[in-house]
């Protein structure tokens, strides 16, 4: 007996903003390393898609310690030690070497972003990239290793760029009437795609009993067009 289904929703109505919502992925989660940085090229530059104003904050601040790193030390500053010190880095000879090197390179860049990001908190961080189904469709995220592994920073990829599909699961009464439902359960492709895995996945995250759940998934659309005439 069927006592749930899952129901994709189709494609052009799946609201993928909705799973970014609240504080999951930003400090407020309690941890700031919990924050990430996707960004999306659009129009010949990268645009921040999550967190943008922390991002801009972060990008705004290596700016000005890569200016005073190349163009300040032995003016306003006698040494990187200074400069790390003026930003609250935290200082040692290692990360002190780093902060010179990247400093040279280009900060717009994910891969340096990350290194800024490693000499800031501490911590590795690092950058997964992925393509969305349209050509030129393409995100980049900076992310903590330490508190995504390389598979959950995938599947976050996969979310900005809206690679997979969204479900809702209905409750099935005894008649085999639908009775109440509950949207916003998302699977993304690096997750699962075959139906039976979609499927097994939702069932096993939800507590629900796969012998008794049921998966519709999109096979095709049609579209009924009715003229009304007037006459003269």
């Amino acid at each position: 007996m069927i006592k749930h289904i899952i129901r994709q929703v189709p494609d052009e109505h799946a609201d993928w903003r909705f799973y970014f919502d609240g504080d999951c992925f930003n400090e407020n989660s309690g941890d700031y390393n919990n924050t990430i940085f996707p960004r999306t090229w659009d129009h010949h530059r990268w645009w921040a898609c999550v967190n943008e104003d922390e991002f801009k904050t972060i990008h705004n601040e290596m700016v000005d310690v890569f200016y005073d790193v190349n163009e300040n030390i032995g003016y306003g500053y006698k040494n990187v030690k200074e400069v790390m010190h003026d930003y609250k880095l935290p200082y040692n000879p290692k990360s002190a070497h780093e902060l010179k090197v990247i400093a040279e390179l280009d900060y717009d860049d994910s891969e340096v972003i990350a290194r800024y990001m490693t000499i800031k908190t501490g911590k590795k961080w690092d950058v997964a990239g992925g393509n969305g189904y349209c050509q030129g469709d393409f995100c980049e995220m900076v992310y903590c290793t330490e508190n995504y592994d390389e598979k959950a920073a995938k599947v976050l990829v996969d979310m900005v760029l809206g690679c997979g599909h969204e479900y809702g699961i209905i409750e099935v009464d005894e008649d085999g009437n639908e009775g109440e439902s509950c949207w916003g359960f998302f699977v993304t492709d690096t997750e699962a795609w075959r139906d039976e895995d979609i499927k097994a996945l939702i069932c096993d995250r939800e507590g629900l009993n796969p012998e008794e759940t049921q998966l519709e998934m999109v096979d095709g659309s049609t579209t009924h067009v009715t003229y009304s005439y007037r006459t003269a």
